[in-house]
């Protein structure tokens, strides 16, 4: 976080789904309005329904198009706060998306940060950001700590142990959290959130930061590459066998390296998923690919049913893989296994 940080302290969860929540449990109340995205994580869209008393969503595929205008925004805004007295805001945004990598710009944060201003007070806007996808792997996002209160992050999403991460806050945010905690008991934490910490899990994630920071350039580089020689296997497979291949994204929106979300047309992302064994893809985001439901994420963006059926998502992490890896099980796994899935569909269509 560039900027000054002595404002900021850090409370320990199990991760970002629990930080979310203990945002949203926190800042719950009848004037209360919470803004969101409609493609950003089922954390944020569960906790909408489970604490929110009023909520404004804002269409991902408005998001820099043409289209956009805070007046239209405005003006039901204003209409939600007239009626219900509201006093505060809170706007949560997903910094990068979990299926398909767009990265939210912080200039279009800066926008509705300035554009709320018109109709709140200023120390009645709170703004957190879900940075679970995009903790220590964007190396250019600028988080403006003037204007940014609190950001949920989970370690394992960068190298960290499982089941912990955090909430980092601005102290003003402190007496609310304080007041509204998630998990009561014996008032770890300032009162945040009760239950004894773990000093390993706090040790590992220092030093795991300061490692990142070191090797930040050279981490963000060899992922590009990784990604770039990704998408040319696939390519180079789909062509083979005559597939039609499409990158599911938001087009107006730069792209994280670390996910890539396609589809191979006609081939449904599950039966892939049944031949391969693989937990570095999945059909949604990791967290979710157990669940058969459609992916929220795509129809927000509105991409085709029968594109988004074949949806596959691959993460990316040059700790874990290299180009050898992926050539190999590109050339050998994966190939055999669209070759098998490309061969039904075409016995299935005579």
């Amino acid at each position: 976080i560039p900027g000054n940080i002595d404002n900021y302290d850090i409370l320990y969860t199990s991760g970002s789904t629990e930080s979310i929540n203990t945002v949203f449990n926190a800042f719950k109340d009848p004037f209360t309005l919470f803004i969101y995205i409609d493609y950003d994580h089922k954390a944020t869209l569960q906790c909408i329904k489970k604490y929110a008393h009023r909520s404004y969503v804002i269409p991902a595929s408005n998001i820099f198009s043409d289209n956009e205008d805070f007046e239209v925004y405005e003006k039901e805004i204003k209409k939600l706060q007239t009626e219900f007295k509201l006093n505060k805001v809170v706007l949560s945004i997903i910094t990068v998306n979990n299926e398909t990598g767009d990265i939210i710009p912080d200039a279009w944060i800066d926008y509705m940060f300035e554009s709320l201003k018109t109709i709140f007070d200023r120390n009645k806007i709170f703004i957190h950001l879900d940075h679970t996808q995009g903790m220590m792997k964007l190396q250019n996002y600028e988080i403006d700590t003037y204007k940014v209160d609190m950001i949920s992050f989970s370690a394992h999403k960068f190298g960290g142990f499982k089941g912990f991460g955090g909430l980092i806050y601005n102290k003003r945010c402190a007496e609310i959290l304080q007041k509204n905690p998630l998990i009561v008991g014996g008032g770890q934490q300032n009162g945040m959130r009760s239950g004894t910490e773990n000093p390993l899990f706090v040790l590992s994630l220092d030093n795991l930061i300061q490692e990142r920071i070191m090797y930040a350039d050279n981490h963000q580089n060899e992922c590009v590459n990784l990604k770039d020689i990704i998408l040319n296997e696939i390519k180079n497979i789909a062509d083979e066998h005559n597939i039609k291949l499409y990158i599911n994204r938001n087009l107006r929106l730069k792209q994280s390296p670390h996910i890539l979300n396609i589809s191979l047309l006609g081939i449904e992302g599950e039966s892939v998923l049944s031949a391969l064994m693989y937990d570095c893809i999945s059909t949604t985001s990791a967290c979710n690919s157990d669940s058969l439901q459609s992916s929220h994420v795509l129809e927000a963006l509105k991409i085709d049913k029968k594109v988004a059926n074949c949806a596959l998502r691959f993460s990316i992490d040059e700790m874990f893989i290299d180009e050898n890896m992926i050539k190999e099980f590109f050339q050998n796994n994966f190939k055999q296994a669209i070759k098998h899935l490309a061969r039904m569909r075409i016995r299935d269509l005579k």
